[in-house]
């Protein structure tokens, strides 16, 4: 097995996480497109702003729930 230096295991550790993100943004927007129909591209913008593991896990669930779009908008406002 090859040694990993810990910059490289930072580099992976960085990677991952960066990964679960997309993945979550992804996931939030083809929610809300399956709901919804269409997400204005500004929305979609905003979501794949959020850095944040938690906020994103937050937005996840509310996306599942919420009335309409203006609402889950607004979420993010208060969210994040």
């Amino acid at each position: 097995m090859p040694y990993i230096t810990t910059a490289e295991r930072i580099g992976m550790e960085k990677g991952i996480k960066e990964g679960e993100r997309r993945k979550a943004q992804e996931v939030i927007v083809e929610i809300l497109k399956t709901r919804f129909k269409t997400v204005p591209s500004s929305l979609i913008k905003k979501i794949n702003e959020i850095k944040g593991e938690k906020v994103l896990s937050a937005l996840l669930r509310k996306a599942i729930v919420v009335k309409d779009l203006e609402e889950f908008e607004q979420a993010i406002d208060k969210i994040s």
